[in-house]
């Protein structure tokens, strides 16, 4: 009997590790490790002739499932805030806030794809992995699909992540000072202030 019972845990050991292989699993899995996070960042986009286009740095927030907090600084400040539901895309310069259904927003902000980590939207892409670095193309030509590239640990943390628009921009992101904390919900609601202008694109 015991012999049997150690059969099956091998085997069982050897079904899981083949399931995990999957590229899009171990991504999931990775990304799963860690739900609540606070990170800096440093984002450049260059144009399909690698000519740097736009610089910034900020600040961000993630818990999830679908909530996070990006605050860039410079060299404009502006503010994107899921709350679950809505997406908030705030500019204090020209006081104007633009909101999209999440569902929706993928076009506006790829990295709701890391916020929601969820199965259906992996499905979509082809996904190879080579160690800690994933690169993801979309298996149907869509508008609303782009090519990613991530490199996430075992522990869950992410080191860097990309993304190719149709046009040729590329846009990356360097995370740093990155720690496991919990973040209140509350940083997650977006407070209107009184003199702005609503967008409302739901």
């Amino acid at each position: 009997m015991k012999r049997i019972l150690i059969s099956f845990y091998f085997l069982y050991m050897f079904i899981s590790s083949v399931v995990l292989a999957d590229p899009q699993s171990v991504l999931q899995h990775r990304l799963d490790q860690v739900n609540c996070i606070y990170a800096r960042f440093h984002q450049k986009i260059m144009d399909k002739n690698d000519i740097l286009v736009q610089e910034s740095s900020g600040e961000l927030w993630i818990r999830r499932p679908n909530k996070f907090y990006w605050h860039i600084f410079i060299p404009d400040e502006n503010i994107v805030i899921s709350d679950g539901q809505e997406i908030f895309f705030y500019h204090p310069l020209i006081k104007q806030v633009v909101i999209y259904r999440i569902q929706n927003a993928l076009n506006y902000t790829p990295f709701i794809l890391i916020a929601r980590n969820r199965n259906v939207d992996w499905k979509k892409y082809n996904i190879v992995q080579k160690d800690d670095h994933f690169f993801l193309d979309p298996k149907r030509s869509e508008k609303d699909l782009i090519k990613f590239s991530i490199e996430v640990t075992k522990s869950g943390m992410i080191n860097w992540f990309s993304s190719i628009e149709e046009d040729g921009m590329y846009s990356s992101y360097d995370f740093n000072n990155q720690k496991n904390v919990l973040v209140d919900t509350d940083k997650f609601k977006f407070i209107f202030p009184s003199d702005v202008t609503i967008d409302d694109q739901r």
